[in-house]
């Protein structure tokens, strides 16, 4: 009898055992599924952030682009108004030098 009864002790102390290594087993397949969890997550963060950083430096590179272009644009309206001030200053010189003709002549005419 105490000999059955030291064997179910035997028994229920290995049932236990192999229960708590069980337990652990579980536990510890459980932190690993959390870690792995956890790097897939900061992955997908990492892979978000990064691809945010493309989109804004595309979107910087676009505005460059386009205040080049724009600054473009004014420069060669800057260099049209130039070309068109200068024409106008080339007609006015000539007719000053047209008047100041005239008004040379007008004076000979005058004093004959």
């Amino acid at each position: 009898m105490l000999k059955q009864y030291e064997e179910q002790q035997a028994a229920l102390l290995a049932a236990r055992e192999a229960e708590e290594r069980h337990r652990l087993e579980l536990e510890q397949q459980q932190q690993r599924e959390f870690e792995q969890r956890q790097r897939e997550q900061a992955e997908r963060e990492r892979m978000a952030q990064e691809q945010l950083l493309q989109q804004q430096m595309m979107q910087m590179n676009n505005q460059a682009a386009l205040q080049a272009n724009e600054l473009e644009r004014e420069l060669l309206a800057m260099r049209g108004q130039y070309e068109r001030d200068q024409l106008l200053l080339e007609q006015y010189d000539r007719v000053r030098s047209i008047l100041k003709d005239v008004r040379t002549l007008a004076n000979i005419g005058d004093s004959e």
